[in-house]
């Protein structure tokens, strides 16, 4: 096991589909396939992870989905994940509900 770290930082649009799947926009695009990165594709990717540590910010809505996907793979390191909400949950912007109207 190396003594590497891994921080991985999201901040955008996410979504969840009928059958339950998170996902987040990897770029602009349509409300289609197109730039969708699933919850099964990123714990694809983190699967073969060498590290001692890894850390997951994200802010999107959904985001919450993604742990279930990070934890099933009992990796050997440990594992830190912020989210923004639940995986049925959306966030917004601190503006979005706060106006100073002076």
């Amino acid at each position: 096991r190396s003594q590497d770290k891994l921080a991985l930082v999201f901040s955008g649009h996410g979504g969840t589909d009928e059958s339950g799947t998170e996902w987040f926009w990897t770029y602009e695009s349509d409300a289609d396939t197109t730039g969708k990165f699933h919850d099964y594709e990123l714990a694809s990717l983190l699967e073969p992870l060498e590290a001692s540590q890894l850390f997951l910010f994200m802010r999107s809505c959904y985001s919450g989905g993604f742990s279930d996907e990070i934890y099933n793979l009992e990796l050997d390191c440990n594992v830190f994940i912020s989210t923004a909400c639940y995986y049925n949950g959306t966030c917004r912007n601190y503006e979005d509900y706060y106006h100073d109207d002076i």
